[in-house]
C-alpha cells in the first residue's frame, strides 16, 4: 500500500513538475508577439491612460532657406497626458486629452474626443490662439466621417472591426517571416522593462532599431514586407473592410515596386548621412492571459532640414490598458446636443470673423 502510494506521489509531483516547467519555460519574442495578436481578436473592451514626450531642436521652422525661419536649435516641447474607455459593440470610445506646448511661449487646453463608427466628436477649448466664439466654447463639434469621406471621394475608416482584428495576427506573421528575430527582438524581464508597480504585465518584448539595422530594415520593408501585406489586403475580406478595389492596390503595389527600383537607394543614402543618435525601442507588456496591457515607445533622432543643418528629435510615449472585456465607463457617451460644423461656421460669420 505504500509502496503504490509512494509511486503514485511521484508521479503526481513529477506530472506536475513538467506543467510548471511548460508554464514557466521562456516563450521567444515571435510566440509572445503571435499570442498578443492572437488574443486581440477577443478584446470587446477596455480602458487606456498614456502620455506622450516630445521634444527637440528646430533648426529650419519652414519656408526657402535664409527668409523664414528661427534661430538655428530652437528648443520646443510637446506633452500629451490621456485617459478613456473603447467598446467594440456597439463601437464607442471616448478620450480626455491633456496637451501642452511650450517653445517662446506656453500654450494648454484640454481636448475631450468622442468617436463612434459614423462620427466624431471634439469639444471645442478655450485657447487664445483659436478664437472660437464663446458660444462655441465647451460645446462638442460633430464631424461626420461618411459624410466628409464621400465628399473627398475618399475610403471610410475601416467599419468591419472585427475582419481587423483578424487581419492582425496575419502582419505579425508577415513580419517574422522576414526579419531577423535576434537581431531586432528580445524578451526582457520585468525590473529590465522598469513597469509601472501597478502594471498588469507578465512578459515584456523589446524591439530595437539602431541606426546600422535602418538600411536592411529599410530593404526588407519595401521590398518584401510591404508587398506582402498588400496582397494580404487584396484578399476579399481585408478589401471590403477597408473600401478598396483590386485595382488600387494593384496600383499600389506597382509604385512600391517603382520606388524600389528607382528611389530606394537614394532615400537610404540619405538615411546614412543622419546625424547621430539614432534609436527607435518599443517594448510590449502582455499580462497572464497573453493581452497587451502595456507599450513603451521611445525615438532619440538625429536629421537634416532643407538646407542639411542638423536637429535632433526626442520622443517617449507610455500607455496602459486595463478592464479588459468589463463593461466600461463612459463620462460623456455620444453628445446629444453638438454643433455641426455648418453652425459653427455661422456662428464665426456671425461675429464678422469669417
Amino acid at each position: 500500500m505504500l509502496r503504490k502510494w509512494g509511486l503514485a506521489g511521484i508521479a503526481a509531483l513529477m506530472a506536475a513538475a513538467a506543467v510548471l516547467a511548460a508554464c514557466s519555460a521562456k516563450k521567444s519574442p515571435e510566440e509572445l508577439l503571435r499570442r498578443a495578436a492572437e488574443k486581440a481578436r477577443d478584446i470587446r473592451s477596455y480602458t487606456f491612460a498614456g502620455s506622450l514626450q516630445m521634444e527637440g531642436m528646430i533648426p529650419l521652422l519652414g519656408g526657402d532657406a535664409g527668409r523664414f525661419t528661427v534661430p538655428a536649435n530652437q528648443p520646443f516641447q510637446l506633452e500629451i497626458a490621456w485617459n478613456g474607455a473603447h467598446r467594440a459593440d456597439p463601437m464607442l470610445t471616448e478620450a480626455d486629452l491633456d496637451i501642452r506646448i511650450t517653445g517662446g511661449m506656453e500654450i494648454a487646453f484640454s481636448l475631450p474626443v468622442v468617436m463612434n463608427r459614423d462620427k466624431i466628436w471634439i469639444q471645442v477649448p478655450d485657447v487664445p490662439f483659436l478664437p472660437f466664439p464663446r458660444e462655441a466654447v465647451g460645446r462638442f463639434l460633430e464631424i461626420d466621417q461618411r459624410r466628409l469621406a464621400e465628399e473627398q471621394d475618399a475610403p471610410l475608416a475601416p467599419q468591419d472591426l472585427g475582419a481587423l482584428k483578424q487581419l492582425r495576427p496575419e502582419l505579425v506573421g508577415v513580419f517574422f517571416n522576414h526579419l531577423d528575430e535576434k537581431t531586432y527582438f528580445s524578451v526582457l524581464s520585468k525590473k529590465e522593462a522598469v513597469l509601472p508597480a501597478q502594471a498588469d504585465v507578465r512578459d515584456v518584448v523589446r524591439m530595437r532599431i539602431d541606426k546600422e539595422q535602418l538600411r536592411p530594415l529599410m530593404e526588407t520593408l519595401v521590398r518584401q514586407i510591404a508587398p506582402e501585406a498588400i496582397d494580404l489586403l487584396a484578399r476579399e475580406e481585408y478589401r471590403g473592410m477597408h473600401g478598396l478595389d483590386a485595382s488600387v492596390l494593384e496600383e499600389m503595389k506597382r509604385d512600391l515596386e517603382e520606388y524600389a527600383e528607382t528611389e530606394l537607394e537614394q532615400d537610404l543614402g540619405r538615411i546614412e548621412r543622419l546625424p547621430d543618435p539614432f534609436t527607435i525601442i518599443a517594448d510590449v507588456g502582455m499580462n497572464r492571459e497573453g493581452h497587451v496591457t502595456w507599450l513603451d515607445i521611445t525615438v532619440d533622432a538625429g536629421f537634416l532640414d532643407a538646407t542639411d543643418r542638423p536637429g535632433r528629435f526626442r520622443l517617449r510615449t507610455k500607455n496602459e490598458f486595463a478592464g479588459i472585456n468589463a463593461e466600461p465607463q463612459f463620462r460623456y457617451g455620444e453628445p446629444g446636443d453638438a454643433l455641426t460644423v455648418e453652425e459653427l461656421m455661422e456662428l464665426f460669420a456671425g461675429r464678422g470673423t469669417m
